[in-house]
Parts: C-alpha cells; structure tokens; sequence
C-alpha cells in the first residue's frame, strides 16, 4: 500500500485475510511495513494531521486501520477519542462525542493557569550542563570507539500473571508494572540514577481550566508531559518481604509525583530558562503509556505500534542520555506487551533477572537492533574518530575574472568554507578592467592569471565577466558569445584533472553613464550568459558522445565537461534594481554588504559539489587502505 501523498486509502482482502495479533506486531516492526505512511514533509501547512489506511476483510465487518501522524501535532490520546468518535457514529448506539479541535482556546486556558513552582523537579545547572555535555561523551567515544548500540526487546507478560508480582494493595497494573521492571533494571544493570519518567496526560485539567469547551477530547499533542519521581535502592540480595516494602516505596513515589505535578507546575515549567536546567530527563528509565489510551477503546481487537518512534527515542534518549525506554502496551485479551530499549551490553544482565514464568521473552531473532546515532555533526565525528585520515584530501576553487573578482569576493567564499568545517582552498585569479573578449581594452587572454589557474590545477572555476566587455567602445554581442565560450573551452580543455565550470551572471548596474552600457548588463547578459555556458559544455562533450555513439558505450563520467551558471544577478536586484543599497556610488561595484551577498549566493551553489567531490575522494582513499 502507498498512500502517494493522499490523506485516506481503502484497499480489501479476502475472508480470513486480516494478520492475528502476533503477525500484525512481527508486521509493523518490519522498515518496509505498508501500514504506515508519514507522508512528505516539503507539504508544509498542506501537510494532513493524519494519514489512515483502511484494509477491509470482505464479507465481515472487521478491517485494519493504520494511522500515521506526526507527533508534534497529534498523540495517542487524541487518536483514541477520535477513533471513539468514528466507532460511535457507525454503530449508532450512542450519540458521538464531538471532538475539539481549537487550539486556540487550549492555549488560552493553559496560559490562564497560575504557575506552581516545583523546585525539586528543577535540576540545578552544573548537573543539567554535566548531563547535556554531548561534546565530553563524545570526544570519550572517540577514544573508546564506537559503543555496542540500542536494541528493543519485546516481552509479555501473560494475563493472570500479573498477581505473581509483588503487588502492593492498591496499586494499578501499570504502577506495579513499572515499579518491577525498574528495580530489575537496577539491581542487574548496576544503574546509579534511581529514577523514572512517566508521562502523564493533562486532558481533564486543561478541560476543567476551560469550562464548556470540551478540551478534554482536544485532537492535538499539547497538553502531555513528563513527570520524574526518584526509587528507593535495591539492596543486592534483598528478602521478599523487603522487596514488598520496596515496591510499596516506589508505588507510592510515582503517586506522590504524578499527584504533584499539575498544570500549573507545566505551566511554571514553560516559563522557565532551559539552559539553566532541565526539568524529568535525569532518569534511567523513561516509560510511555501512551498503550493504556488504546486498551480502554473495547471494540479494538488487537493493535501494533510501529518502530520508527521507538528507533527515534533510541536515538535520542537511549544512547546519549544513557536511559531505558519502555513502551507499556496493554493488550486487549488483558496481556501486557512490553518494549523495552537500552543498551546492547545490558540486555543480558537483565535476561538472566527476568522470571521466564512470569514474562514470556520471544526469540533473539526478533529482536530489533538499532544504528548507531550521534547528536553531532558529520564533521565532528570524522575529526573525532575518522575511519580514513582525508586532511590531505582538498578542493581547489579558483575565481576568475575582471574588477568584481579582483576587489573582495574569494576571501568571503574562502571564510564561509572554513565556516562550513570544509577542506577548500579558494584563490583569486581576478584582473581590473580585464574582459573576456580577445579584441577589446584589456583582454584575459593576455594575462598572466591565465596561465597561473593552469599551473594551479583547480578542481572548481568561478568566471565572472561581461561588465567590462558591456563599455561602449568594447561591445560586440558575437565576440563576446564566442570569446567567452573559448575561454570557458580553454579551461575544460588544458586542465588535468577536468575542473566544473561555473559561469556567474555578472551583477546587474545601477548607473546610466556612457561608459557601461546599463542596458547590456541588465538585459544581454543574463540571457547570453546560460547559453555560453551551454556551447562551452557542447565543444568538449558533442565529439565524446559522437564517437561512443558510434562504438555503442558510454563515455565515462569523469570524462565529460560540466558547467553551469550561477544566478548572482537576480538575487543583487535583477532587473528591477531592487538593492540599490548593496552597491558602491559608482553604481557598478558592490560594497562590503553586496560583496558579502555576492559570495553567499557563488558557496550556495558551489557547497553541494564540493562536498560531493570531497566525499568522493574520501571513499578512494579509504579503497587504498590496505
């Protein structure tokens, strides 16, 4: 199934069809699984809330529906109540709540909340800077190598086999469930941050906060958050009555904390510096029950998670924050499915701990492994722990070209590679009053620039000209076409290796004198410019492909010519001189704003190639390691 950017699709099966409980999990853990659809995120505002897939079994009333939503704008919670909605309208049995989708009025009603301040909640800077500091743990991986990785395991716990835990009276299954499962965590993987995260939803408050609205079945995902609460130490060889006070302890710290942490604590929370501290993420164990929304919907049969949330938190909390996460997903045939998500070395420590007559583990083959992901940039792990030494490896970029050259721009391109963390070498090659045409006051042809950019070898050559060909005494439309296309030939042509030509479209001019032709600049050359760049490309390929045409193969890339044009003139004004402001009082140089411009737009079309070309000699030299 592929919805193809279409919010809702219907599809059938024959009798029987539809996958049981088991096969529709083992389904939905698979990358490839076709239930799911997240859509395309270039849509924008025209992206839909949801995306739903219905499978229908034919001659039944049963079907498979699978939802797909982002979850910064919907969660589980509002998934239910719109399932509920869609049940009740179709069997009539009860007239449909109606859903609330003012956001507006969510907001208004949360900010009308008085903060609460929860201080112990509020971890103080040093420990939050501590925890946070990505670049440390990094830069120790980088020593260490690379770590083991996540991986999920799913377990069960049967119905009935619940009563077998130490259940402390009157606590819930799921209370009792976390608490278990988190001092297992402790005592056989030796964790040192005796907390939990819990998330907690805030439907009932946000409605009683807004009276008549009906907020409590709000469709959004603004009103879920997180509440901590420390655990008691697990002694290593405790008795059971010990571990019953033990359970009783952390029971009633969950209650305590979920209790205590109200909508005016979130909203407390909100108005708060995170970079001073940052509130719930101290915890070795995160737990989500977004499954209990899902139980309580009694016409729901069976139901799946998909894995690409799992594999995000695995990215995101697992592995840089050092925490479990565990996914509790109460089954409606009153099993309880767990996802739990830690570290690779830690999964057998907590195997051996797990009772197998209580949880039923499945086979290792079934377990999900997760890649290895790091919250820094690609160049900060090649420096911290590069697989091929490529320091040596840099790309040559020469600019080419008259006055506008020669005055500024290569050392702005120069300083936004280095920005960039990039291995370029940028040089100018530029020459005041020089023109492209071989005929004229002062030609390139006749500078001994020419053959420096030769001798230099670069990999990229900027040209820009056209300005000083555009004086009245200089001006020939035809010359300059085929001038500058034989310039553009002799650079392809008598380099080794090939460089990639891009040809500027010369800064539009903002002066009417009788000097420079304004009308040239801002009219002829914008429209010969592409087409020089395109009869240069010609001259060198139209032969190779000729004669490969004749042998029936291909001519090989590295073989061909590349050019292309760069748009400068547009974005300084174009033809409407719009920014007259980035130029000089002689209307033809820009200043120091309009140079700086100048050199964004020539590395916004050179950054994408020169990193292309970059990574391709990387992976050569690591093909050279022995």
């Amino acid at each position: 199934l592929n919805n193809a950017g279409v919010p809702f699709t219907f599809a059938s099966v024959p009798p029987c069809g539809l996958p049981n409980q088991q096969a529709l999990q083992l389904a939905c853990q698979d990358d490839q699984c076709g239930f799911f659809d997240t859509g395309i995120a270039e849509h924008g505002d025209e992206e839909p809330l949801l995306r739903l897939k219905l499978i229908h079994e034919e001659g039944t009333a049963k079907g498979l529906l699978g939802v797909s939503f982002h979850h910064v704008l919907f969660d589980i919670f509002g998934l239910a109540a719109l399932l509920r909605q869609l049940h009740q309208e179709l069997e009539k049995s009860s007239s449909a709540d109606e859903l609330c989708h003012d956001r507006l009025a969510a907001q208004e009603a949360f900010e009308n909340t008085a903060p609460q301040e929860v201080p112990e909640l509020w971890p103080l800077y040093p420990r939050a800077l501590e925890r946070w500091c990505f670049l440390a743990r990094r830069l120790r991986s980088g020593l260490r190598g690379r770590p083991d990785g996540c991986a999920t395991l799913s377990v069960t716990l049967m119905d009935g086999a619940l009563s077998r835990l130490p259940r402390p009276e009157g606590a819930s299954s799921l209370e009792t469930l976390v608490a278990y499962l988190a001092q297992l965590l402790q005592r056989s993987t030796g964790r040192t941050r005796p907390r939990v995260l819990v998330t907690k939803d805030y439907r009932a408050a946000l409605d009683a906060a807004g009276v008549g609205q009906g907020l409590s079945r709000l469709v959004a995902n603004c009103v879920t958050h997180g509440v901590s609460f420390p655990l008691p130490a697990v002694e290593e060889h405790a008795e059971a009555d010990h571990m019953d006070d033990w359970m009783m302890q952390a029971v009633t710290s969950m209650r305590k904390a979920s209790d205590g942490v109200s909508l005016g604590y979130v909203r407390w929370h909100s108005e708060q510096d995170h970079q001073r501290g940052l509130p719930n993420i101290f915890a070795s164990l995160c737990v989500n029950s977004w499954g209990q929304a899902l139980s309580a919907l009694d016409f729901v049969e069976a139901y799946a998670v998909g894995m690409r949330s799992i594999d995000e938190r695995a990215s995101k909390m697992c592995f840089p924050l050092d925490a479990a996460y565990m996914q509790v997903l109460p089954q409606p045939n009153g099993a309880q499915r767990i996802l739990l998500t830690l570290p690779v070395t830690e999964i057998e420590a907590f195997l051996k701990e797990l009772p197998r007559d209580i949880f039923e583990v499945p086979h290792i083959s079934e377990m999900r492994t997760h890649a290895f992901r790091v919250p820094l940039p690609g160049s900060v792990l090649d420096r911290l722990n590069p697989a091929v030494e490529t320091h040596h490896i840099v790309a040559r970029v020469a600019c080419v070209g008259d006055s506008l050259t020669a005055c500024g721009y290569p050392k702005y391109l120069q300083a936004l590679f280095d920005r960039a963390g990039m291995n370029v070498q940028v040089r100018g090659f530029g020459v005041c009053g020089a023109t492209a045409q071989k005929f004229a006051d002062q030609p390139y042809w006749e500078e001994r620039k020419l053959e420096e950019v030769r001798v230099w070898r670069p990999h990229f050559i900027v040209t820009l000209f056209g300005t000083n060909d555009a004086k009245s005494n200089n001006w020939d439309a035809q010359s300059f076409q085929k001038d500058y296309r034989d310039l553009c030939v002799h650079f392809l042509e008598r380099q080794e290796p090939r460089p990639e030509l891009l040809l500027a479209v010369p800064p539009p001019a903002y002066c009417r004198g009788a000097e420079i032709l304004s009308d040239v600049v801002n009219g002829d050359l914008p429209e010969l410019i592409p087409k020089i760049s395109e009869e240069a490309r010609g001259v060198i390929n139209r032969p190779l492909e000729e004669q490969a045409k004749r042998a029936r193969s291909t001519v090989p890339g590295e073989l061909l010519a590349k050019t292309s044009v760069v748009d400068t003139f547009t974005l300084l004004g174009g033809a409407s001189l719009k920014r007259r402001s980035y130029f000089a009082e002689d209307g033809i140089h820009p200043n120091q704003r309009g140079t700086e411009l100048l050199s964004f737009v020539i590395f916004a079309d050179l950054r994408s190639k020169v990193r292309k070309y970059l990574r391709k000699r990387a992976d050569e030299s690591a093909k050279e390691v022995p």
